[in-house]
């Protein structure tokens, strides 16, 4: 009788040593088979990111292509416009800002700077503590304008700066104004440029968003300046009269040799991709001087 529970027991533990051998190779499979398909997506969201950025520097390329033949064959303006080349079921959206059209953070008074965060939808208070601050901050004096802020504000809000008390070295460099938010800043970030020291605009190449701010003009003319300048353009013609803007915020000589490219690549995937390239005129030939990464969307188009 003995033997046969020992025989019995030894059956039992047999079986049990089977079954933890499958749960562990079950549990390797598993886990194999997880491993696998994560590596799988990890190689796809690398070849989408490789690819979303070759295609944003062909967006770059295109506009240098653009800017490279005579003004009455270019196809693209240079007033900030988003034009989109489709590739391969993805957009590539390129948009090209002549400096002179672009509202200096440098160099802009006060009606400017305070139309332009008017078309932001910031409200009037805010607006004058923004106006102010940013005066403050690229003046080379401590004396604090009436809404404004100097470093004991700067100290009291907690910052462990002051302002520059000198020019804005980039546009990047007003995010750090007292007052200004992350919002404020995404919306009126393609409308400021530090590259034009004429305290004015050029018409012919100011944005959407730079027109509204001029004061004492409504969207209706704004919207039919804009669409007459790009129609013209397209058909040959001079460009639109002026006489429907304040003159004494307009510069109407010849176009920057400073321009600016941002190129947003949005995949079938629903991923997206941005670059933006300072470009100069050097010798009668466009020449890029710097790509980077950009993060904010063209205000143009809606991000998602």
């Amino acid at each position: 009788m003995r033997p046969k529970m020992t025989s019995d027991r030894q059956r039992g533990i047999a079986l049990v040593s089977v079954l933890w051998v499958l749960m562990l190779l079950t549990l390797l499979a598993t886990s194999l088979s997880l491993t696998s398909r994560s590596q799988g997506q990890q190689s796809s969201n690398i070849v989408g990111a490789v690819q979303a950025r070759y295609l944003a520097e062909a967006g770059i390329q295109l506009a240098l292509v653009n800017q490279g033949m005579t003004e009455a064959q270019r196809p693209w303006l240079a007033d900030g416009s988003p034009y989109l080349v489709p590739m391969d079921g993805n957009e590539i959206w390129i948009a090209i800002f002549n400096e002179s059209g672009l509202i200096d953070l440098n160099t802009a008074g006060p009606a400017l700077l305070d139309g332009l965060l008017r078309t932001a939808g910031v409200e009037d208070h805010q607006r004058a503590e923004l106006v102010d601050a940013i005066q403050d901050w690229r003046d080379r004096d401590d004396l604090r304008r009436l809404n404004g802020a100097e470093y004991d504000d700067y100290r009291t809000a907690a910052r462990n700066y002051g302002p520059r008390d000198g020019p804005f070295e980039t546009v990047e460099e007003v995010r750090q104004v007292l007052g200004m938010t992350r919002e404020i800043y995404r919306n009126i970030r393609h409308s400021l440029t530090v590259r034009n020291p004429r305290n004015g605009i050029n018409p012919l190449y100011a944005p959407r968003q730079v027109l509204l701010a001029l004061p004492e003009i409504d969207e209706t003319q704004v919207e039919q300046f804009v669409e007459n300048r790009r129609s013209n353009h397209e058909q040959g013609l001079p460009p639109p009269a002026l006489h429907v803007l304040p003159r004494q915020f307009l510069y109407g000589g010849p176009p920057s040799v400073n321009y600016t490219i941002y190129t947003e690549v949005r995949m079938d995937t629903g991923s997206r991709y941005r670059l933006s390239a300072s470009l100069r005129w050097r010798h009668g030939q466009p020449e890029l001087e710097q790509i980077t990464r950009e993060k904010v969307p063209l205000f143009a188009k809606p991000d998602s």
